[in-house]
């Protein structure tokens, strides 16, 4: 008797617990707390929820002794991370199994790739449409497989005339998603044996498949050179010159070729004015006078060394939308993100591979250690770096680029998004984010373990590859966002490994950060985006005084105001109901995921959750 009373009870205790984890919600509340303790404001706000639906959901599970509360800080005890450990590694099977591998080379779960396509239709045709092609996808390939963007689309198209529902499939959300991958991207990848990765997220790439090239480095440029390059403009999506002594005289006329060239295209100046000397400020005034310059941007070497002078006409260059980054040392970025060493050398970029850290790190996708995951995988990208280098040959041989010194060729690693992914899967970052000098110690270990093997690499063809953590992937929000729910998308961005989250962290503990990794490691390998609401003469002066007491290497400054008139082209600094010059209130607002300002309505809505929600630092 008491033996089957005993069983009764566990029965019921098991009924308990099962009954409790039988809602998203509450599995979704297990999995937000399971990474830190969190108040009640804050887990409905992450849930988007209301209130009373919150409480209902936190009763429940307390009721199964699944979570904890103290002072309204909530908790998971250790039966709920026991029994969240056992849903996560159930084997469901559900349509968010099957991945739609998309043209630029991710994929994402197949409901969620529905919901974006099928935004346009009703209400009503999207539910049916989402009910018979994720049906037909099943039975089709089977849950544990992957299905290519193109052939969900013709199911859609199929389905919405055989429902007859008006259907037009909506492709601007992943219009500014990179380079597509082809058929040739996919052999090459195959061959390589990085395919799979690269399907399942673990490396993302930006890289021209078809002609290697990504982008040209020119030291010394003159007009003929850059005539040549712009007129095979197709061949170098991306220019970056170096303003010298020699070329200043020239820069009116470079300036022009540049603006003259396909808008598609984006030009780097990099400006050292160690080396430019009394010429640095005529260099900027002819810049000033051809602005907006659109997909210009300025990488400027030697701040810490300008006059006051100088530094109200950087105000007036970044209050009119110019785009500066402000840099020290030997490697610096271009406006795609692509690390260049500065030196003497014409240099052919092949793009970059990032290691997608949350991702890598999640050890349900990477059974081996991550680091010897990162190490495992450059043998394969050598080999895609050799097919590179043998397109971008045979490229300059055709156009017969006469260059003045034969030129060098290189290739970028990067680790995006560390953070994101050290919370999401290490407990021991999480459980240490509350004490800052132990948990800086930590991820600036982990930091510097994960560079020390590759930040000189070099391949067997002796290309050099940079090892950053800022990356030219663009859609690392978006990702994030579709595999990994409870906002952590905010924690993720291509500039830095550090969240910019001002709800994860505060503007002193950010530069602290930065300044810390950025002094270790020698090389600039990240970028902290300053965000301002406006900007005078004495706010940048600050601005570069605290970088060179924090010993900051590489920044940018943001205008989190900027608007530009959508009728005369004209840049407002800050937020305006029309514009000043032309007076047409047909204004957009303008946002810098990554080094460009795009219009707000350009980019998908998780990275411009992610970019609202950054740190003002100043």
């Amino acid at each position: 008797m008491s033996k089957d009373m005993a069983s009764s009870r566990r029965l019921r205790g098991l009924a308990t617990i099962l009954s409790a984890v039988a809602n998203p919600h509450r599995i979704m509340i297990l999995e937000f707390l399971e990474q830190n303790p969190r108040r009640y404001g804050e887990i409905a706000e992450a849930l988007g929820v209301t209130q009373a639906a919150l409480a209902h959901h936190l009763k429940k599970l307390e009721a199964a002794g699944l979570v904890e509360h103290k002072n309204e800080v909530y908790k998971t005890t250790s039966l709920g991370r026991k029994i969240l450990y056992l849903i996560k590694n159930m084997d469901v099977i559900s349509a968010q199994d099957v991945q739609v591998y998309t043209t630029y080379g991710f994929s994402v779960p197949l409901e969620e790739y529905l919901d974006l396509i099928l935004s346009s239709s009703t209400v009503s045709c999207r539910k049916r449409l989402l009910s018979e092609v994720v049906k037909e996808v099943k039975e089709a390939i089977g849950s544990d497989e992957g299905v290519p963007q193109s052939t969900v689309n013709s199911m859609a198209e199929v389905y919405a005339a055989r429902l007859r529902c008006p259907l037009k499939l909506q492709g601007n959300v992943l219009g500014l998603m990179g380079r597509e991958i082809t058929e040739q991207a996919v052999s090459i990848l195959s061959e390589a044996g990085l395919w799979d990765l690269v399907r399942s997220n673990l490396i993302l790439f930006d890289s021209e498949w078809e002609r290697g090239a990504s982008s040209i480095f020119l030291p010394s440029p003159n007009s003929e050179q850059l005539k040549k390059i712009l007129k095979n403009a197709e061949l170098f999506p991306e220019i970056v010159l170096k303003i010298s002594p020699e070329t200043g005289g020239e820069i009116n006329y470079l300036l022009d070729l540049l603006l003259a060239a396909s808008p598609s295209g984006s030009a780097t100046l990099l400006m050292d004015i160690s080396q430019t000397g009394e010429l640095t400020g005529s260099i900027l005034s002819t810049i000033e006078t051809r602005l907006p310059l659109g997909n210009i941007i300025l990488v400027f070497k030697g701040w810490e060394h300008v006059s006051e002078k100088m530094i109200l006409l950087l105000t007036r260059l970044i209050n009119s939308g110019l785009q500066v980054v402000f840099s020290s040392g030997n490697i610096f970025p271009s406006g795609r993100l692509y690390a260049f060493k500065d030196d003497d050398t014409p240099t052919i970029h092949f793009g970059a591979a990032s290691f997608n850290m949350p991702f890598v790190l999640d050890r349900k996708r990477v059974l081996s250690d991550p680091r010897d995951f990162i190490a495992a995988a450059f043998s394969p990208l050598e080999r895609i770096v050799s097919s590179y280098k043998k397109l971008a040959m045979r490229i300059t041989r055709v156009i017969e680029l006469d260059l003045s010194r034969e030129p060098s060729y290189t290739f970028h690693l990067t680790f995006a998004g560390l953070e994101a992914g050290l919370l999401l899967h290490m407990p021991v970052f999480s459980q240490t984010f509350d004490d800052p000098k132990s948990y800086k110690r930590l991820v600036l270990s982990y930091a510097s373990e994960l560079l020390e093997e590759t930040i000189n690499h070099s391949t067997a063809d002796d290309v050099p590859m940079f090892s950053t953590f800022y990356t030219p992937v663009p859609y690392l929000s978006f990702l994030t966002a579709f595999h990994y729910k409870h906002n952590n998308h905010l924690n993720i961005n291509p500039l830095s490994p550090f969240s910019f989250n001002r709800k994860l962290r505060t503007a002193e503990n950010l530069l602290e950060l930065e300044s810390s990794l950025q002094g270790i490691l020698r090389d600039s390998i990240s970028i902290l985006d300053i965000r301002t609401v406006s900007l005078t003469g004495t706010r940048l002066k600050e601005i570069f005084m605290l970088a060179q007491r924090k010993g900051l290497k590489q920044f940018t400054i943001t205008l989190t105001g900027l608007h530009v008139c959508n009728t005369c082209g004209h840049v407002i600094p800050s937020r305006a109901s029309r514009c000043p010059r032309c007076y047409s209130r047909d204004l957009s607002g303008m946002v810098k995921p990554q080094l460009f300002y795009v219009k707000r309505e350009r980019l998908d809505k998780w990275t411009l959750e992610e970019v609202d929600n950054r740190v003002v630092l100043a």
